[in-house]
């Protein structure tokens, strides 16, 4: 009971339509076993009839004299027509039962794919930037199919207990004291064995899942890097990490499946030494072979028929228990999250200004005493910030590697939360007022330093996660224009319906980012933030591009993270950055005549 009882997260993540299903499935099993069990029961006066057509009348109680008056041929027929019948509408019934169990079966899968992806859409951006994309595959694919299996391994119970335990019944009814001890013996042997399999099944499962996570890893790597791997042929490498972890999980695998497997072959060759066994004790205690026949025929099917459910079951069982270690580490997904529908109706209302009209000015951000780091224990990234944004200004943040530019950025989207201090925007705190961040992030854009393209055309990525049916062309042409990528875009076979390739390598490193811009600007944000965006771009490419930026309404808000300053020289207000603190702000120009540590950034990017 206790691996059913580990099941129970998953049962409190299914909607009442499927545990409906699940309630109507169970019924449909009980028919199902009491179609095995009239199969069953119309099989034994057939042979008894069969075998001795005066004696086997009896069977049918008061119902044995007029059935005497018909010919025995006549009967027999009925009678076989009869069983004939039973054995179609019981084999309908369990193909019917099976269907809608694996039918059921991938349609909880298929749910629970949706909730675990949905989940994890939903964590916010720090989880991410603790997990790999290689782990976060592994839900999505492997611990979800190992899950699904697990599922399935419960509905196989549900389905196949009642025909055990209904069949089971009827044959030790018919033969109490032979069957009970058969039924004994059996459940002996079946946890004999599962005795001796489960705790190595549990480790299986664990290998089976690290291993699994390990070669996505180590193929991701590979195939992500795959230049590189070229140029340093270091093949041999990936190659052989990637068997030793494939050889182990494909072991485990097996495994698996042995322990599930083998014991089948073991329980028929104990479960014909039993028949054996009945029969010659039915013969030693005096009955004949005209006696013994009927009884030992239906012993015989019905414990034909009785093997393969429970079997079934002890396969059941020991796939749960090898499934154990992925439905732990799906569990934190399995928790109900905030419904789509309601997070955009929050998002909608949270700012209660978000509609009204700003003019160039108007305060639109501010960070008072922002400080952040990434653990408890770990080193102070910003330290006490205090700054304050206006619609329509052009604002940079410049300093050394590793200053915080672009953890402040994702402070300011709100992708991150403050350790202390607060970031306002329009005066509410981004973080405390529920649905605010949701309604600011969709207010503006960033463009990062590495840009991330799907294996799709010009326009679906420059309206990336808009359906095909519903992307603007005309934005996504006047985007592209003003990204300076149009011109790249017309001139390729298709125009803006050409396949970029996968991450786009087909393209170079500025077309890249340059698509990211147009990404940014298609969607007509109110703050644009540009994350070393032009760092990729060549001189001439990037002054064509910041001069659109530039030429952009002013009603647009432009936030600039560089490193090369001649990409900032043109901002409002710039503000320095020097161990996580604020050292200077100012223009350009006010920064070069009084700030020496400007002067230093400027000459070594220059």
């Amino acid at each position: 009971m206790r691996y059913f009882r580990s099941l129970s997260p998953l049962w409190d993540a299914l909607s009442s339509k499927r545990r409906r299903q699940l309630l109507a499935l169970q019924l449909l099993s009980l028919l199902a076993a009491l179609g095995e069990v009239a199969n069953l029961g119309a099989l034994l006066p057939f042979l008894r009839l069969l075998a001795n057509p005066q004696q086997g009348l009896m069977v049918f109680g008061p119902l044995a004299a007029p059935l005497r008056a018909l010919p025995s041929q006549h009967l027999l027929i009925g009678l076989g027509l009869g069983f004939m019948l039973m054995v179609v509408v019981s084999s309908l019934l369990r193909v019917f039962t099976i269907r809608i169990q694996l039918r059921l079966g991938a349609l909880i899968a298929a749910d629970l794919g949706d909730q675990v992806f949905a989940a994890v859409l939903a964590r916010p951006f720090a989880w991410h930037l603790q997990h790999n994309s290689s782990s976060t595959l592994g839900y999505l694919t492997k611990d979800v199919d190992q899950v699904y299996g697990s599922i399935q391994a419960v509905l196989v119970v549900a389905v196949n207990l009642a025909i055990v335990l209904l069949l089971g019944g009827a044959l030790i009814a018919l033969a109490p004291g032979v069957m009970l001890l058969v039924a004994l013996l059996l459940a002996g042997f079946y946890l004999l064995v599962f005795r001796f399999t489960r705790v190595s099944l549990r480790v299986d499962g664990q290998l089976l899942t690290s291993n699994y996570q390990a070669c996505l890893q180590v193929a991701q790597e590979g195939l992500g890097g795959i230049r590189d791997v070229l140029l340093d042929q270091t093949q041999a490498f990936f190659l052989e990490a990637y068997r030793n972890r494939n050889r182990i999980y494909r072991l485990s695998l097996a495994s698996i499946s042995i322990k599930s497997h083998v014991p089948r072959y073991l329980i028929e060759g104990f479960a014909v030494l039993l028949i054996v066994a009945v029969s010659l004790l039915l013969a030693l205690s005096g009955q004949g072979i005209e006696r013994q026949l009927p009884l030992l025929g239906t012993l015989v099917l019905g414990a034909y028929r009785l093997l393969q459910p429970m079997q079934q079951c002890f396969n059941a069982i020991n796939q749960m228990q090898g499934n154990q270690a992925s439905l732990r580490r799906l569990q934190p997904f399995l928790m109900p999250i905030f419904p789509a529908a309601a997070l955009k109706a929050a998002a909608a209302g949270a700012l209660g200004v978000a509609d009204r009209p700003q003019s160039q000015g108007d305060p639109l951000l501010q960070l008072q005493r922002l400080s952040f780091r990434y653990s408890p224990d770990g080193a102070w990234v910003l330290r006490d910030l205090e700054l304050s944004l206006a619609v329509g200004e052009r604002l940079a943040f410049v300093g050394p590697t590793g200053s915080g530019k672009s953890t402040c950025s994702d402070l300011i989207l709100g992708l991150l939360e403050p350790t202390q201090g607060l970031v306002l925007v329009q005066g509410q705190d981004l973080q405390a007022t529920p649905g605010l961040a949701a309604a600011w992030q969709s207010r503006v854009a960033h463009v990062p330093q590495q840009i991330y393209l799907s294996d799709a055309s010009f326009a679906a990525n420059i309206a990336f996660g808009v359906p095909i049916e519903q992307i603007d062309h005309k934005r996504v042409r006047r985007a592209a224009e003003q990204a300076c990528i149009a011109e790249v875009i017309t001139a390729s076979t298709e125009g803006y319906n050409t396949l970029v390739g996968e991450r786009g390598l087909r393209l170079s490193g500025g077309q890249r980012q340059r698509i990211g811009i147009a990404r940014a600007l298609y969607k007509q944000a109110e703050l644009l933030v540009l994350d070393e965006a032009t760092s990729a771009l060549d001189n001439r490419t990037e002054a064509d591009v910041m001069e659109a930026i530039e030429a952009l309404d002013r009603q647009l808000t432009v936030i600039l993270i560089a490193h090369r300053l001649s990409t900032v020289r043109h901002c409002d207000r710039i503000v320095l950055l020097e161990q996580g603190r604020i050292s200077a702000i100012g223009s350009y120009q006010q920064l070069d005549a009084g700030h020496a540590g400007f002067r230093a950034l400027a000459t070594e990017s220059s």
